[in-house]
């Protein structure tokens, strides 16, 4: 095959391949088998493979992926990427309906119009067009500035290298110019659950997957996972502000884009409430997951007059649907035993699918929480999805109640070692007081010590620590540090590649911070907060292990309580087991240092931190507070000074908003730290 006959054949490679692209993702209309398409796929990569300088920026055999990417460029938005304003209030969307009018009616501007549209549950990108041809895709980031993830979003088959060409006046206009088109990029139920299924760890929920999806260094393995897209934005200077948002969305299905199907144009607030009352009991048909519908003034111009506050569009807002309700059987109440002897109660409850998942089991938490709900075995439940993830028994439906409903006998023993359980004063919980011995708590302590918010051991999971105690190659997490490639590679599982990789996370693990190691220890009552607040009063273990009770006492946010789980811990024989074995070790033990900042608008105050970061990891958010002489906390109070909102926010919102706590976007809490 000659050059120009090469160049010929790939040409028309490439539209069919697209052609077919188009009616399999965006029209599920396929025309041709999988096998026929793959056998397209692989002509083209082999003239491909034999001309390489043929291969063109919008060829199908971009979206295989190709190099690693060692780290994300970040890229400035043209516009800003900016978040939305959520109610789950009727009253509150009616109140954004008649603002509207009024100040659109006081501007001289008419009756607005709104566009109504589905919320997707996935991750916010940014895509950029030149003449038509996909150069530029990137994520929200801090809403001004994103991280240029270009080759992982080519992989996506939803997303077009180039648009496609049409005979509309106003699509020809866009394609000799620059455009923006920002959407969702998700991942249907059905390929989240093939995922969990291939995956040793499980994502909590399509979304998670998506977002650690689309920052894989490899974008070949990104090409792996189905991930999809759709457009709820396009913006160019070619378009004049006469074109509406809803004529907007219907150029871009010209040009080859998903767009959702499932959009409508209201003319009044009872409109809106019948779409968004139709979606809420449509939503489990759906082959995607929603968490609500965003509700738009469809007049681009009218958008412009009525602005933006600091943080989100003034003609824009989500309105989020209620927690996910299913009835279901309780079967019966298992007792798990915790990393510290703490006996839940879980329910095992006859399979029901919500929202997007089947359900077959849900902490009760205690056993007074069992008491409350007069809960007893045989019982019909309401179950409900707290933030459409975590499953949660909320009542007993009592008229549905079988004759030979049986009450709910609690343990007196430990069901792991049958240890007798033990109440301390003052607390709901029971626990099994054999620290030492009990095979639950022990597996408990490892796994939390190898947690992500802990010492970070990446791929020691649940089977992993199992099969290390079963071959008694570990007792407690100091052995972790002793173990020997040897021995790994002849367990199941193991390879010599598996084996070199446990072994690489466990020698990165001890170079954790100091309070990192105190949360990992996994003393009572220590969250990772407190964790920090102790590495802050005591810059090294060996400080921490020597304080008196006095001393812990007096420290700031440490309360009795506390200071003596603290002290009890460090006195304990089989603790100083283990700090030995991981003094030993090499594992750091000592604390950072690091410059105070000025800041009198921070000093003094207590920060909470609430939903998905994008510019911090809530420790680094937390941290910066710390320098500026700010306090961190878990929990909202009369205290805190500021909450500080991410994506997802959730119930700390509510109860800020309640005590008149002030609420700061993460743009606005920048703002703070660099004042």
């Amino acid at each position: 095959m000659t050059k120009s006959q090469a160049e010929i054949e790939l040409k028309k490679l490439r539209e069919e391949i697209e052609r077919h692209n188009y009616a399999y993702y965006v029209l599920a209309e396929p025309m041709i088998s999988d096998y026929e398409f793959d056998k397209l796929l692989e002509r083209l990569l082999a003239i491909e493979k034999a001309f390489p300088d043929l291969v063109t920026p919008d060829s199908p055999s971009q979206r295989v992926g190709g190099a690693i990417t060692k780290e994300f460029p970040t890229v400035q938005h043209k516009e800003r990427m900016m978040s939305l304003s959520n109610t789950y209030s009727p009253d509150e969307l009616r109140e954004f309906v008649e603002r509207v009018q009024k100040d659109l009616r006081a501007e001289g501007l008419g009756e607005p119009e709104f566009s109504c549209e589905l919320k997707f549950d996935g991750v916010a990108v940014s895509l950029v067009y030149r003449n038509g041809l996909f150069v530029q895709g990137a994520t929200r980031g801090d809403g001004s500035m994103g991280d240029d993830i270009t080759p992982n979003l080519k992989t996506i088959p939803t997303i077009p290298l180039r648009a496609k060409e049409s005979s509309n006046a106003l699509a020809r206009a866009l394609l000799n110019a620059e455009f923006e088109v920002r959407g969702e990029v998700f991942m249907t139920k059905t390929d989240f659950a093939v995922l969990n299924a291939q995956s040793e760890k499980a994502f909590a929920n399509p979304r998670n997957a998506t977002a650690g999806t689309l920052k894989l260094q490899d974008s070949r393995e990104v090409a792996k996972r189905k991930l999809a897209f759709t457009a709820y934005f396009l913006s160019s200077d070619a378009l004049s502000d006469d074109v509406a948002h809803a004529e907007r969305m219907n150029l871009l299905e010209e040009l080859g884009f998903r767009v959702s199907q499932h959009r409508r144009v209201a003319k009044s607030l009872a409109e809106i409430e019948a779409f968004l009352s139709e979606w809420e009991k449509r939503r489990d048909d759906l082959p995607f997951e929603i968490d609500g519908a965003v509700i738009k003034v469809n007049s681009i111009r009218q958008q412009k007059a009525l602005g933006a506050t600091l943080k989100a569009p003034r003609w824009a807002i989500a309105y989020k649907f209620s927690a996910r309700q299913a009835e279901t059987k309780l079967l019966g109440v298992t007792f798990q035993v915790g990393r510290v002897g703490t006996i839940t109660p879980v329910a095992e409850l006859e399979p029901v699918f919500l929202a997007g998942s089947t359900i077959s089991r849900s902490t009760l938490h205690n056993f007074d929480e069992i008491a409350r709900l007069d809960l007893r075995i045989g019982d019909v439940v309401v179950l409900e999805k707290s933030g459409d993830v975590i499953p949660k028994v909320v009542r007993v439906v009592s008229e549905k109640r079988p004759a030979d409903a049986t009450p709910i006998e609690l343990p007196t023993r430990c069901p792991s070692c049958d240890s007798p359980l033990v109440k301390p004063e003052n607390e709901v919980n029971w626990y099994c007081p054999n620290e030492a011995r009990c095979p639950a708590q022990i597996r408990g302590r490892i796994l939390h010590y190898a947690s992500r918010d802990a010492m970070d051991i990446e791929n020691l999971g649940d089977a992993i620590v199992d099969q290390l105690l079963k071959e008694r190659l570990i007792a407690d997490a100091g052995d972790l540090y002793a173990l020997e490639k040897s021995r790994l590679v002849d367990l199941e599982r193991f390879g010599e590649k598996s084996a070199q990789n446990l072994l690489n996370a466990i020698e990165a693990s001890k170079s954790r911070p100091l309070e990192r190691l105190i949360f990992g220890l996994g003393i009572r009552h220590v969250g990772l907060a407190t964790a920090r607040t102790l590495a802050r009063k005591f810059p090294s273990i060996e400080r921490l292990a020597s304080a008196t009770l006095d001393e812990l006492e007096q420290t700031e946010d440490i309360g009795d309580i506390i200071a003596k789980s603290v002290y009890d811990f460090f006195r304990n024989p089989l603790n100083i087991s283990l700090l030995e074995k991981l003094k030993t070790a090499g594992v750091n033990m000592t604390g950072e240092t690091f410059e105070t900042i000025q800041n009198p608008r921070i000093a003094g105050k207590t920060f909470v931190f609430t939903g998905a970061l994008e510019k911090f990891t809530r420790e680094e958010a937390e941290r910066e507070v710390e320098k500026r002489g700010g306090k961190a906390s878990s929990s909202v109070s009369k205290k805190t000074d500021y909450l500080v909102t991410g994506s997802k926010a959730g119930s700390k919102l509510e109860k800020a908003k309640s005590l008149g706590v002030k609420i700061l976007s993460e743009d606005e809490f920048l703002a703070l730290l660099n004042s």
